[in-house]
């Protein structure tokens, strides 16, 4: 079903934490299962000293839980209360057994699962979600949200923000013309935040995956990362690529 998707990903540690030896806090993870796709983004919070904990903890735990228990979630009314719900159980869950303070496992959270006839986004705090429409045009399907200076942002245990995930249902030919999604650093480099728009360059990007496999997008999409956004941003960089070739 899901043969004539392609995905590209790639991620790299941010000038700034090169410079600390700092890990990087970035984390993507894509599946493709027998009856769905997912894509994921994470961006460790840089304050917390557990941000690379959280944000591939927060990622693998949603994609079982997913591949377990999709029916549960496909079938409800309040999906956004029910994953937050399983995302703040899990979180205490890691807490209490390995020793870590709540606290400390902040990071946001962009996601998106590919059924055969809809699509569903998740987003937690900033980064950007893009996708190309069916007449070709770049669109953005979620924006960053901050808290209440322009240089913070909600994360998966911000528990006192109810309202921070953020879901998107659509049908799936919105998403066949192509998907991007990454993290702030990323998003620094193409979003253009006076306009409001992503820079053409995105079309671009997605558009390798027509004309190449997807390792040599990889190896391209980490170049670029590696050798021109990171002129834009210290941040660590991750993006995750989707497509359907016809």
């Amino acid at each position: 079903m899901f043969s004539k998707y392609k995905i590209a990903s790639a991620i790299t540690q941010g000038v700034s934490h090169k410079k600390t030896n700092t890990k990087c806090q970035d984390a993507i993870l894509t599946l493709k299962k027998d009856n769905f796709i997912f894509l994921g983004v994470a961006d460790g919070a840089g304050s917390k000293k557990e941000a690379y904990t959280a944000s591939w903890f927060i990622l693998n735990i949603l994609a079982l839980e997913f591949e377990n228990k999709l029916d549960k979630y496909l079938d409800s009314k309040n999906i956004n209360e029910k994953i937050l719900s399983f995302l703040e159980s899990s979180l205490y869950i890691l807490s209490k057994y390995s020793k870590l303070e709540f606290e400390e496992l902040s990071s946001t959270l962009l996601f998106a699962l590919i059924l055969e006839n809809e699509y569903i986004i998740g987003h937690i705090g900033d980064g950007i979600i893009v996708n190309i429409t069916q007449d070709n045009r770049l669109n953005i399907l979620s924006k960053p949200e901050n808290g209440e200076f322009s240089n913070e942002t909600y994360f998966c245990n911000t528990i006192k923000y109810k309202n921070r995930l953020r879901i998107y249902r659509g049908d799936v030919a919105d998403i066949h013309n192509g998907l991007l999604l990454c993290s702030d650093g990323v998003e620094d480099a193409i979003y253009d935040y006076n306009n409001d728009k992503v820079i053409d360059v995105c079309s671009k990007f997605i558009n390798w995956l027509d004309s190449y496999e997807e390792e040599k997008v990889c190896h391209a999409l980490q170049h670029n990362l590696e050798n021109n956004v990171s002129r834009v941003s210290n941040d660590d960089l991750s993006v995750i690529l989707l497509k359907q070739i016809v």
